[in-house]
């Protein structure tokens, strides 16, 4: 009876070794996983501030600066007749978005060019920019406007005459800034005061915008008008 009793005994202290340790263990994981789950709520709480943050965080447009503006022409080439109005659609973009910038129209000339060889036949402009509006440019924000051209050449900002038959070239145009000297331009020949003079007036320079699109137009001569006729006396 006695041997009965001492086994009883160690087989309950056996199971009760057995249930401390499994309650040990159950508190171990209960531990990491309270630990767990307050750092995931913490780093999601911070996460959703962080973009709260950027959402909420407002950009102070700049002015532009020419070097990261371009402006593009659209348009194929095309066949009009002297005289006729061709149409010239033209984009403004900023080439950096994520600083939004604005632009005072009237400081500053955008439109086109048109060239027969070396001959300027016509400049948009030389007719005086009235408009007084200011444009912002930013992600998801450009400018277009039309620019068009009555296939004439210019004189002052009136029509002037008609151009002859040929092919004419119309490429953007915006004022403001003149091209850096490259090297290639230097010569190896310079001497050293002559190069940082150029090197000087080259970092004093603005820096040109980015200019696209040209289009080839071929005139043709408009059709002559059929003679009269007269009557004749009876």
């Amino acid at each position: 009876m006695a041997r009965q009793t001492k086994a009883v005994y160690w087989r309950r202290r056996i199971i009760a070794l057995l249930v401390i340790a499994l309650l040990a263990v159950l508190v171990v994981y209960g531990v990491r996983a309270a630990v767990s789950m307050f750092t995931a709520v913490r780093e999601t709480r911070a996460t959703a501030q962080q973009s709260a943050a950027k959402e909420t965080e407002i950009v102070v447009p700049v002015k532009c600066d020419l070097a990261n503006l371009q402006l593009t022409l659209s348009g194929a080439d095309a066949t009009i007749t002297a005289g006729t109005i061709l149409e010239n659609t033209l984009t403004l973009v900023n080439l950096k978005p994520e600083q939004p910038c604005y632009l005072d129209l009237a400081d500053i000339d955008l439109g086109i060019v048109v060239t027969s060889g070396n001959d300027e036949v016509w400049n948009s402009a030389t007719c005086a920019n009235d408009e007084s509006k200011r444009v912002l440019l930013a992600e998801g924000l450009e400018y277009s406007f039309n620019s068009n051209w009555q296939a004439n050449r210019f004189k002052e900002c009136n029509a002037g005459t008609v151009l002859a038959a040929g092919t004419y070239r119309v490429v953007p145009y915006m004022s403001g800034g003149e091209p850096n000297i490259s090297d290639a331009e230097t010569s190896d020949t310079q001497n050293p005061d002559e190069t940082s003079q150029n090197q000087a007036k080259s970092d004093t320079r603005e820096a040109v915008p980015d200019l696209r699109g040209v289009r080839v137009i071929t005139l043709t001569d408009p059709p002559k008008p059929k003679p009269t006729a007269t009557k004749k006396d009876s």
